[in-house]
């Protein structure tokens, strides 16, 4: 059978419901298809049930013949990436705590953004470093509203793709972002780790004994500041490239 050359685990035919496609059309989703990883999970032919259901674990979703990125809300204990549901990234940060905001995202490019930051970022410096403290997560304009202190919800990205009440987004960044620390570890060799080894967006490094931000995009900016705090107490920021941070001590 032709469809073997291209290493798909099934034959594109299986898709029975999409008839009326080409065989390229066909080969091209089954290609697409086995770049996701879904079908090692099956040792048969799965319904289209089972595979929407697979799919969706991802942020996935069929269109035609095609794979875009799932355009349904989740449930927040959804799995997120491999070590985190959706909950524990909104309802996440002392604010958001303490007054029991629902701070809950109502576009789903917000979901499949913070998808991606936990499966590309966070996930994988938790295999690296072991557990991590998520210090401050997705905020809706809502809680932004309620945070006492220093933030820039049309720079962070913690709004993810969530707009304002002009319906433009409330950052134009887009993705998503978390402040995070972990005990125990100076946060500049975790920061220099991530740089080095994870598809980051934008890194903000406060010290070695503060949280760090972190973002991811699908364009990602490769961006790190550090905030330098001056004799007077201000913090001042410094973009460095990655060549100067990873050799900042």
């Amino acid at each position: 059978m032709k469809w073997l050359k291209f290493g798909c685990k099934f034959p594109s035919k299986w898709l029975s419901f999409q008839s009326q496609s080409t065989y390229a059309e066909q080969v091209a989703f089954d290609e697409q298809l086995e770049c996701t990883g879904i079908l090692d999970q099956f040792t048969t032919h799965p319904t289209r049930e089972i595979l929407e259901a697979a799919l969706e674990e991802k942020r996935m979703e069929i269109s035609g013949l095609r794979l875009v990125r799932s355009t349904k809300i989740p449930p927040l204990d959804q799995a997120c990436g491999t070590n985190f549901k959706f909950r524990q990234l909104i309802e996440c940060g002392e604010t958001q705590a303490r007054l029991q905001l629902s701070n809950i995202p109502l576009n789903p490019d917000t979901y499949n953004a913070l998808f991606d930051l936990c499966s590309l970022v966070l996930d994988p410096v938790i295999d690296y470093f072991g557990g991590i403290n998520l210090t401050y997560g997705f905020s809706s304009p809502a809680l932004s509203a309620k945070i006492d202190g220093r933030i820039a919800p049309n720079l962070d990205q913690h709004a993810g793709h969530e707009c304002n009440r002009l319906g433009k987004p409330v950052c134009d960044r887009l993705g998503a972002a978390v402040d995070l620390s972990i005990d125990d570890e100076n946060m500049l060799e975790v920061a220099q780790w991530i740089v080095s080894n994870t598809p980051f967006d934008r890194l903000y490094f406060y010290g070695a004994d503060r949280p760090l931000h972190v973002s991811y995009s699908v364009s990602p900016a490769a961006q790190v500041t550090v905030m330098r705090r001056t004799a007077q107490g201000n913090l001042v920021p410094k973009t460095l490239d990655s060549v100067q941070f990873l050799n900042l001590k």
